[in-house]
């Protein structure tokens, strides 16, 4: 089947990972936690990690491959 997602020559904008994102518990503060990744509804005040760091959505967006928190201080604060 040449239609798979992932196969060689087609372009990726075919498939959309709907896979729900990992979340987790912070054991101090008992607030979710969720893995970011492109496509999640983020809303202000959600917590997001992102490469070993934890940010905080300032502006609601829905997350993109271009739109990293570390590098766009105008949707995440840093926590």
């Amino acid at each position: 089947n040449s239609w798979e997602p992932g196969t060689l020559g087609f372009d990726g904008r075919i498939w959309e990972d709907i896979t729900p994102a990992a979340a987790e518990e912070d054991p101090t503060t008992g607030e979710t936690i969720t893995e970011w990744r492109p496509s999640i509804a983020a809303t202000v005040g959600m917590k997001l990690t992102y490469n070993g760091a934890a940010y905080e959505v300032i502006q609601a967006h829905t997350t993109a491959a271009h739109w990293l928190p570390d590098a766009l201080p105008a949707l995440y604060k840093k926590l």
